[in-house]
């Protein structure tokens, strides 16, 4: 991606006191206003491989895209250091796509979300909070928060009982980390296209939480796809399969936001 393709943004999230930085990348063959918003996992930033890979081809295939720091990462505002499952997170990509509406008058029509892995969760917060987005693309969710949330701590190397230390720590400070869990993102969808992209190897967010994921959207009545990346460990799968992912995320987002 040349230079001089992207401009630096910045703007405020809806928390007082958040400001958010962002790279707005205009689609390469400047087809559409509709843009999708890129949002990268916990611990990571708009830097990691994990974002500028998808935004690039998203870019490639006539999509314009805001490829942005959550609060606590990258350029953005430090608050406390703390990740929130999504939930203060969802109000940094909800600011992304008021300020799209308001900077480049995109409709919600023409808005779409990728969130990989701790953004799958603040893309799921906000389908449960807005309908102001209009197709949803994850990377390796998370779908059952107790089961995910051991799996992380034994990840990080502790006891799995720790979790539950880590949840009353959060609350006290006045963040409920199950305030909206995926399923009610998902049962919020209302018609809006889902997919989702999963390692069968992922040692850090197991790959059956999309199968039960799928599974509880197509019940629910969702348009829901799921991408079984063999052999791949967490977030690996756009090294392993880039040619799937080029033409999955162009196509789904170009079928959902440019008709």
């Amino acid at each position: 991606m040349p230079a001089d393709s992207y401009e630096e943004v910045r703007f405020s999230s809806i928390d007082k006191g958040i400001e958010i930085d962002a790279w707005s990348i205009p689609s390469r063959k400047n087809i559409d206003s509709a843009t999708v918003v890129v949002v990268h996992g916990i611990n990571t930033s708009r830097k990691d491989f994990t974002a500028p890979l998808p935004a690039v081809m998203l870019s490639h295939s006539g999509l314009n895209v805001l490829l942005m720091d959550l609060r606590d990462s990258g350029g953005s505002t430090c608050e406390d250091g703390r990740h929130s499952a999504g939930q203060n997170d969802a109000n940094d990509v909800l600011a992304a796509v008021y300020w799209l509406r308001g900077k480049h008058d995109i409709p919600p029509a023409g808005i779409g979300i990728h969130g990989v892995s701790g953004g799958a969760i603040a893309a799921l917060v906000v389908a449960d909070r807005s309908d102001a987005v209009a197709a949803f693309s994850l990377e390796a969710p998370i779908f059952d928060f107790d089961e995910a949330a051991k799996q992380e701590v034994r990840y990080q190397g502790f006891p799995e009982f720790l979790w539950q230390a880590a949840y009353w720590a959060a609350r006290l400070r006045g963040v409920d980390l199950r305030a909206i869990e995926t399923r009610e993102g998902i049962s919020q969808l209302n018609g809006r296209p889902l997919q989702v992209f999963h390692g069968t190897q992922d040692s850090r967010v197991k790959f059956e939480n999309s199968v039960d994921l799928e599974a509880f959207a197509r019940q629910s009545g969702v348009e829901v796809t799921l991408y079984s990346i063999e052999s791949a460990d967490h977030t690996e799968g756009i090294l392993l399969e880039p040619d799937l992912y080029y033409r999955a995320l162009g196509s789904f987002f170009s079928a959902s936001l440019l008709n």
